[in-house]
């Protein structure tokens, strides 16, 4: 969807030249904010307005595109591939990571507590209103606070970073039944804190395992990465199998 609506885009000429400059302009406005999640998190407003809850909706029941969470998600990739762009200004993240952190974690607990109202007292107009607007920019300030922390921390290259962002999305693919398959496994286990650890190692295991000898060296794991596999992030593999 986003391919072609690019391809309209760059048919319209010079519109389209004065548009990408604008949107970058407002990219720039945007991110040097330090309101930045808040205006982020308008647009997403109207969306969360259509879910039945305050959570947002998984389109995890089939195959077929939920129109809500497709919009949702298209918003951020839109975002993510305007920041893209503009990758000087997003440095402007890398001073402000704790703030935006510290907004998304206070406001992620409001969100429980409104999640929590809605379950045991039921549905209030000015609870739902503000359970829409906390999630909205939890999410955002979420998002800009994680970027602005890997910016901060882990900018410079890692053979293991590297490795593990090239099978990051094949996890992300793959993980949702595998994770399930282990819950039932170990549902009868007594401890949570334990059944919760065993099922995150052995997910992760078996994604990464799953990766390297099906994936990476296919035209899979090319068409995921979006790249040749180079010499260099061989060595990744070679850094990471030694560790």
């Amino acid at each position: 969807l986003f391919v072609t609506l690019r391809g309209l885009a760059v048919g319209l000429g010079g519109m389209a030249a004065r548009m990408s400059s604008a949107g970058d302009a407002l990219v720039d406005k945007l991110i040097g904010s330090t309101l930045a999640p808040l205006w982020l998190s308008l647009p997403l407003l109207p969306l969360f307005a259509q879910m039945t809850q305050y959570v947002v909706e998984t389109p995890d029941k089939s195959f077929q595109p939920m129109g809500r969470a497709l919009a949702l998600y298209g918003y951020f990739f839109l975002i993510g591939w305007w920041f893209h762009r503009r990758a000087l200004t997003l440095l402007l993240l890398r001073e402000r990571w704790q703030g935006f952190l510290c907004v998304a974690l206070a406001l992620s607990f409001l969100g429980w507590g409104a999640e929590h109202h809605l379950i045991n007292f039921g549905e209030y107009f000015y609870v739902r209103t503000g359970a829409l607007m906390v999630n909205a920019v939890t999410i955002c300030a979420a998002v800009l606070g994680l970027i602005g922390l890997f910016l901060r921390f882990f900018s410079e290259p890692s053979p293991v970073a590297r490795y593990l962002a090239d099978a990051a999305y094949w996890t992300y693919l793959v993980h949702l039944p595998i994770v399930v398959a282990f819950q039932v496994w170990f549902s009868a286990w007594d401890s949570g804190a334990l059944r919760f650890l065993a099922v995150c190692v052995l997910t992760l295991s078996s994604c990464l395992l799953t990766y390297q000898m099906l994936v990476r060296h296919s035209w899979l794991g090319q068409w995921l990465r979006g790249r040749p596999l180079t010499a260099e992030n061989r060595n990744a593999e070679i850094t990471l199998t030694r560790r």
